[in-house]
């Protein structure tokens, strides 16, 4: 029976003479624990110019999942969601507005969902190999108390690089508390020293008061975003991490032998971090360079392989499984004789509710925008309302009543 591996990152020590030229031992001491910290190592060279370099530090557990079927013969049926709360934890006066958080859950949708268009330039053996995950991310429109919510928390802190630290994770301590980690992916957005971009929690820490993603405010979004890194993708890879990936050469113990425990995801001997590379790490005659789990600047990141798809499903069932949104499992929905005919629906819909005192129903797209508000009659149980002058896509119908209870319907636009 083979077997799929995860392992929480270690501290490569062969990195160390290179990293003592920028003095970050102070970070190794501060960092040594965590999941997964990715960072650009900034070395002044003979030529004097910077190589920028992203290096794991693993620890030495690990997570293994049995997987029944080399083949991953799971197929996705339906696309599945996962609500996501995001907080802002600033020091200085370093705004991240709305729209750039948007941009970047529209960033991680794009490359889940394989939206983009980096994958269309690749050689044929390579797009053969890109795939839509069936993975999409909305931010929560519903807060843990069952209040609506633009699903954006914000918290400004005296602590400088308090993303270093676990106090990130604590309100009384600086930081921003989880929402319950087992159903909302949290994602920390807050100050690190320059290079650093941002680590994970990993499978096994599911629930957890700091499970989730953490990333520099630096890295984070699109429009504002520091080059090589501002398309997105640190978020992308991170979550990748936060899902069950590893790195395609594994934890580089033996070079070429050691990978992720996938067939499809080429093996190297060590990470890319040029674009296009210096020098191919490919184990095998072609170049691989361009997956999220590597190292690459973001306009080098393109693709998700099929049984890096079919892994985080796996996560996302055995693992992760409280976090997923959909009709037929979603933790912060209450039906309560709420329905929408038909569903999906392409022209119009009949929304129909049986509990009394509705006061209002909103809908929103999955990014937490909101494109309309209905105020049904007092005694009106059935609304028709046509759907051309809306996104297709996901849609979700907010269902407010006068005893400030809330409900939550999900329509698929087509």
């Amino acid at each position: 029976m083979p077997l799929a591996r995860f392992e929480k990152h270690i501290f490569d020590s062969r990195l160390l003479n290179i990293l003592s030229l920028v003095n970050m031992n102070y970070y190794y001491r501060k960092l040594n624990y965590k999941a997964c910290l990715v960072f650009l190592i900034l070395i002044l060279s003979t030529a004097s110019f910077y190589a920028q370099q992203r290096q794991c530090l693993h620890d030495s557990k690990s997570l293994v999942l049995e997987i029944t079927d080399i083949n991953f013969s799971i197929q996705f049926r339906h696309p599945v969601f996962i609500p996501v709360v995001v907080h802002i934890v600033s020091f200085k006066e370093q705004e991240i507005s709305d729209l750039q958080i948007r941009a970047q859950i529209a960033a991680l949708n794009r490359d889940f969902r394989k939206r983009g268009n980096e994958w269309k330039q690749l050689p044929r053996y390579a797009r053969m190999l890109a795939t839509d995950t069936q993975i999409e991310f909305f931010l929560a429109t519903i807060d843990p108390k069952g209040n609506p919510t633009s699903g954006i928390t914000r918290k400004t802190t005296s602590i400088k690089n308090i993303a270093l630290h676990d106090n990130i994770y604590h309100e009384e301590q600086g930081g921003a508390n989880a929402w319950n980690t087992n159903h909302y992916l949290n994602i920390w957005v807050g100050e690190m020293p320059e290079g650093l971009l941002g680590y994970s929690s990993s499978p096994e820490e599911t629930g957890s008061a700091s499970d989730g993603v953490v990333i520099n405010i630096d890295y984070f979004g699109t429009s504002n975003a520091t080059p090589p890194y501002q398309m997105g993708r640190t978020l992308v890879h991170e979550v990748g991490h936060y899902l069950g990936l590893e790195h395609p050469w594994g934890n580089i113990k033996e070079e070429c032998i050691e990978d992720d425990g996938l067939d499809d995801t080429p093996i190297l001997k060590n990470p890319h971090y040029t674009c296009p590379p210096m020098e191919n790490q490919s184990c095998e005659d072609t170049d691989f360079y361009w997956n999220f789990m590597d190292y690459t600047p973001d306009c080098c990141m393109a693709l998700f392989t099929p049984q890096q798809a079919q892994l985080m499903h796996l996560v996302l069932d055995q693992y992760r499984s409280e976090l997923v949104v959909n009709e037929i499992n979603d933790p912060s929905v209450s039906i309560n004789g709420t329905k929408l005919i038909p569903n999906p629906a392409g022209y119009s819909t009949l929304i129909h509710w049986d509990k009394e005192g509705l006061n209002a129903i909103q809908i929103y797209t999955l990014h937490g925008a909101l494109i309309d508000t209905l105020l049904p009659c007092e005694k009106e149980k059935h609304l028709s309302i046509c759907l051309n002058e809306y996104p297709s896509g996901i849609l979700l119908f907010i269902f407010h009543y006068r005893d400030n209870t809330t409900h939550i319907k999900k329509l698929i636009h087509i």
